[in-house]
């Protein structure tokens, strides 16, 4: 039997993804980790929160292709692309224009010639690999974006596998195929520690961050395809998992730090699994996780995420270059932190929502069961 084939009688009990409050609040918890960790706030794990976002990733975008395949027996590409762009671009195209005016402005010539070419490595979805190199002088205001350039890769390549992977025959291969390749990637991360290979090759790598979006996947596919059932004995092994998993990814932020041997011997894998955990306990048995993470300020902050981690990194630096010396680290990051909510704020209600509203017209036709009116929101990082 198939990943998604479903048995007569089945149909009216599969799950289906609407608007989940919890999944917003849990990628508000990622990007304030992650704004932190960038702002020297603190917490030297706040890195982690990307990882997060890559397992979220892989769940939602999953989620919804099944899902799409479930109502129309196909999965249109050329929508799915379509989609990805109107939900990325006119943000993304915001920051790029003031980056570029930035370079031009403020920096000297040596300081924007790095700004710009890290505009077209961004552009092109490639700022991950442009930051490998240890002779390279980075990317400069634009160095996060290589968090976008690996979900941008994903986004390329993922729905043309997960197609083949539909239409195997045997539910057992397909699961193998995925488990290989996230015991591939892992494997990848621990040979390059013990080869001692400059850690940003690991960091930053499309190979070794494969397996935390592809965990992501996996548990998209475990729901999407009815694999997993709202039973009391998965409930008693998940909720306990979950509980603990919120308590480690917790603890991490403020303990770990991105150069250490765990982090690259199973630690990022271990969090990207904690991480599918979590997303599962809040979807099929909700209690005190999911109220935790519906937290509405939580909630809002995740719904604006994407906009936050655009503008934090070329904020930050800006902040510490015009006004640390003038009123001190501590004020300076509070300012900082100040415009980039502004900012972002301004970006969701402003820019994204009206592109995201476009993206209707590029959905699968029979809505079925999606809360279809909630689900731009839903969608706001993916």
């Amino acid at each position: 039997m198939s990943l998604l084939s479903v048995k007569k009688g089945e149909d009216q009990g599969r799950f289906d993804l609407g608007y989940a409050p919890a999944l917003d609040g849990l990628r508000g918890v990622s990007i304030l980790a992650v704004i932190a960790f960038n702002s020297h706030m603190g917490l030297s794990g706040g890195f982690l929160g990307v990882n997060i976002f890559f397992v979220l990733s892989g769940f939602l975008i999953t989620t919804l292709l099944c899902q799409e395949f479930l109502r129309n027996s196909k999965i249109s590409l050329k929508n799915f692309y379509l989609r990805r762009a109107l939900r990325l671009l006119p943000a993304l195209s915001a920051l790029i224009i003031a980056c570029v005016v930035y370079a031009v402005v403020f920096q000297s010539k040596d300081q924007a010639t790095v700004t710009l070419k890290g505009v077209l490595y961004t552009l092109f979805y490639v700022a991950n690999w442009a930051q490998v190199p240890p002779n390279l002088p980075g990317i400069g205001a634009l160095s996060h974006a290589w968090s976008l350039s690996v979900e941008e890769q994903f986004y390329i390549i993922w729905p043309l596998i997960l197609i083949g992977l539909i239409h195997l025959k045997s539910r057992l291969f397909a699961f193998s195929i995925l488990g290989l390749a996230i015991l591939a990637s892992v494997a990848v991360n621990v040979w390059m520690w013990h080869a001692e290979v400059p850690y940003l090759r690991m960091y930053f790598g499309t190979d070794t961050k494969a397996n935390e979006i592809l965990i992501g996947c996996v548990a998209g596919l475990l729901i999407s395809g009815g694999h997993l059932k709202q039973s009391v004995w998965l409930k008693s092994i998940v909720h306990p998992l979950a509980l603990v998993g919120l308590g480690f990814i917790l603890i991490s932020f403020v303990v770990l730090r991105h150069d250490q041997w765990f982090v690259y011997n199973g630690g990022f894998t271990l969090v990207a699994v904690l991480s599918g955990v979590l997303i599962i306990d809040v979807l099929l048995f909700p209690s005190v996780v999911s109220r935790c993470l519906q937290f509405s300020p939580l909630v809002w902050i995740g719904k604006i995420s994407y906009g936050l981690y655009l503008w934090h990194f070329p904020i930050f630096e800006a902040s510490r270059k015009f006004l640390e010396a003038r009123v001190g680290p501590i004020f300076a990051s509070i300012l900082g932190f100040t415009m980039t909510l502004l900012i972002a704020t301004a970006s969701y209600y402003l820019l994204e929502r009206p592109f995201l509203s476009l993206k209707k017209r590029f959905e699968s036709t029979e809505p079925a069961k999606l809360a279809t009116a909630n689900y731009p929101s839903q969608m706001a990082s993916v």
